[in-house]
């Protein structure tokens, strides 16, 4: 038998870039900042793969390859100045041998500047009114697209984030690219109350600076007017109202007293009708508890019937237990030492004349399984189960005589398992999931072309097996079961596990 054995394989998943302290882009500081050296650290990081050996990692800067890394883990540290770069990666196997190699990736690295104010006014006077937004000039430099900017109160601490508006056309095109900086910028914020403020711009990179302190007074001068008419209109509309009011109490005066005789009226009405409808809502409700107590009368005369037909369904409801035989084959898809020749079955044989396909071993299955019939989605279950087949015939030169022998192998194998049986459709189909144990006897006989008498040995072994099966009932009591089992003896001695496909018909009790 040619057996095929399937390479490992690699896979190169998409590579990640990550920086490590600051950000969610790589930046690269300056020699000359003494103060930021080492603040920023470079790492390129990919998905690790478990079979691989060791990665080697390119780097390339306009076309030609500037750095090359050998190393075992999934990532390297860089230290590289500002730019673009390409790189790739390739995978060697535990063999040395390449694997894989990944397409070119590009990446960027930016110079990480700190924003510098120059020219900041301590004091600054706004008028609330104007709009919605509040306008504090301010000069700064080296701030770069994505700069963020907070008003900061010296005495409270409280934070107002704001945004940073440029003073051209020209600086605003620049923060856009994000590849140049911006020389002017004015600041924007929601209303804010007068006191002592601090301004902090601070760039994508983490570095950030902090102004001078700035007193912020504030007016409201469109309020102050709008005050002074509302005070006007007031005192006009007070007395308008007073008089109004003296000419309208005295109609209403008028007005109650009328009302109220006409609310005697509706009152004593109003009686009359609640007497009518109680004696109209007792009547009602002396029906409806007729009705409800007849209704009562019903719902127990057909409970009770109920009971009674459930009692007989569950005097009619089978124990769960099955027994079931069928027909199995032994398929050897892990190389077993017992299951690697060609194979025999002297029943089928003789009644065909067909070769089996040496991978095929015919066999008969016998099994008792016992599943209680719950109405659960999964229910628990024990089942036994035996199979036996002939499975190899060979002829070979014994030793150095002239004799030939052959050898003819039995297996015999009963096992328990238990049984989780999930229910797909309701007592009609069924999927049963198996794990236990058992037995398997291994009969080897031994029969020679010459004097010398045959043998016949025995050898036991304990056994592990799992399965998966569906069982189909379509009628009453009769059960078809089709599943697989995978069964590996247990010994140091010999190689020997197979699967074993089987399809059972049988009688559920």
């Amino acid at each position: 038998m040619m057996r095929v054995k399937k390479a490992a394989s690699f896979k190169i998943q998409l590579l990640l870039i990550t920086m490590l302290c600051l950000g969610p882009a790589l930046y690269a500081q300056s020699g000359g900042d003494a103060a930021n050296a080492g603040k920023f650290k470079q790492r390129l990081e990919w998905s690790a793969d478990k079979n691989a050996l060791e990665y080697k990692v390119e780097i390339r800067s306009g076309g030609k390859i500037t750095e090359t890394f050998t190393t075992s883990d999934n990532f390297v540290n860089l230290n590289l100045p500002a730019g673009s770069y390409d790189y790739r990666v390739t995978v060697y196997d535990f063999l040395g041998r390449e694997q894989d190699v990944s397409a070119w990736q590009k990446f960027e690295i930016s110079k990480a500047n700190e924003p510098v104010f120059k020219n900041v006014e301590s004091a600054a006077e706004v008028d609330v009114s104007a709009g919605s937004k509040i306008v504090l000039p301010v000069e700064v430099d080296n701030v770069a697209a994505g700069a963020s900017v907070t008003l900061v109160n010296v005495k409270t601490g409280e934070k107002i984030k704001g945004d940073l508006t440029l003073s051209s056309a020209a600086a605003g095109a620049a923060l856009a690219s994000g590849k140049s900086e911006i020389a002017k910028a004015s600041a924007e914020f929601p209303k804010i109350s007068a006191g002592e403020w601090k301004l902090v711009v601070e760039n994508p990179s983490g570095l950030k600076s902090e102004s001078p302190a700035i007193v912020v007074t504030t007016v409201d001068k469109a309020a102050e007017e709008k005050a002074r008419l509302i005070a006007e209109q007031k005192a006009a509309e007070e007395a308008k109202k007073e008089e109004e009011r003296l000419a309208k109490e005295a109609e209403r005066l008028a007005r109650e007293e009328e009302k109220r005789l006409a609310q005697e009226q509706a009152e004593q009405e109003r009686l009359a009708r609640e007497e009518e409808k109680r004696l109209a809502a007792e009547e009602a409700e002396r029906e409806k508890q007729e009705l409800l107590a007849q209704k009562e009368a019903e719902k127990a005369e057909k409970e009770e019937e109920r009971q009674k037909k459930k009692a007989e369904r569950a005097a009619k409801k089978a124990l769960g237990i099955e027994i079931r035989a069928g027909a199995a084959t032994a398929l050897n898809l892990f190389d077993s030492d017992l299951l690697s020749n060609k194979n025999f079955d002297p029943l089928v044989g003789a009644l065909s004349g067909v070769d089996l396909p040496e991978y095929l071993t015919p066999a008969p299955v016998l099994a008792i399984s016992y599943v209680p019939n719950l109405n659960w989605v999964f229910t628990p279950g024990l089942e036994i189960s035996a199979s036996g087949f002939f499975y190899e015939e060979r002829s070979t030169p014994y030793g150095g005589d002239e004799y030939e022998y052959s050898q003819r192998f039995s297996h015999n194998n009963i096992q328990a398992s238990l049984i989780g049986q999930l229910r797909l459709l309701p007592q009609k189909i069924f999927l049963d999931i198996k794990a236990g144990a058992g037995l398997s006897e291994i009969l080897v006989k031994t029969s020679y072309a010459g004097q010398r008498e045959e043998s016949l040995q025995a050898f036991l072994y304990p056994t592990l097996n799992a399965g998966l099966a569906f069982e189909l009932l379509p009628v009453k009591n009769l059960v078809f079961e089709l599943g697989a089992d995978y069964n590996r003896i247990l010994s140091n001695k010999i190689n020997f596990s197979y699967l074993m496909p089987y399809l059972e018909v049988g009688v559920r009790f």
